[in-house]
């Protein structure tokens, strides 16, 4: 025991302090944080919001999309509102008290695998600092031949603290809300339909 002990203290120590204990803290609290705040965005306004006429899709004569561009009005609107209502709410002292909270098992300070789910929790107590970023943005993914899926998403970071027994930390959260997805059909090139490539993808007929 008297061996033991002290040993048994100095691991306890070490993941307490490790870089394990910070990136298990962080995830957590991450997936924390973004819970609460996509809560407070979609409950109060994304829903009363226009999303089907977020993106503008204009055509061309031969009825094939030409472009497709933000409706800068409804992006601003968007942003005017969550950002009224974050500062409300990182305003609210009573609020801020009762953000929430993360527990982190004490066994996990002692065993990596086995017993790291076990044992009595310890609580990680987060206070948003009251600063946050808050933008719109987009991203294109490939899909196909001359396909592409759009995506409007709302990016918002907190800074908060977490406060653990005899330490404590500065995190920054990210949350993305995905505002409106849309799939764009682009023409297929006509060398596609003689290639031999496109040919063995259509059904020979009986």
């Amino acid at each position: 025991m008297i061996l033991t002990m002290p040993l048994l203290t100095i691991t306890i120590l070490d993941n307490y302090f490790s870089e394990r204990s910070n990136t298990y803290i962080n995830n957590h609290v991450q997936t924390y944080a973004s819970y609460i705040f996509t809560e407070l965005i979609s409950q109060s306004i994304i829903k009363n919001i226009d999303m089907d006429n977020l993106l503008i899709i204009k055509y061309n004569n031969s009825a094939r999309v030409d472009s497709v561009i933000i409706n800068t009005k409804i992006t601003n609107q968007i942003l005017a509102d969550v950002g009224r209502q974050i500062r409300q709410y990182l305003n609210d002292d009573e609020l801020m008290k009762t953000f929430g909270s993360v527990y982190i098992p004490l066994a996990f300070l002692i065993s990596k695998n086995i017993f790291a789910s076990r044992g009595p929790k310890i609580e990680i107590m987060i206070i948003p600092m009251g600063t946050y970023k808050l933008d719109v943005q987009t991203t294109t993914d490939l899909r196909g031949i001359n396909n592409s899926v759009i995506e409007v998403f709302l990016s918002l970071k907190v800074d908060l603290e977490a406060f653990l027994p005899f330490q404590k930390k500065q995190l920054e959260t990210v949350t993305k809300i995905v505002l409106v997805s849309q799939l764009i059909q682009g023409e297929v090139p006509r060398y596609y339909y003689t290639s031999p490539w496109f040919n063995s993808f259509i059904p020979e007929n009986n």
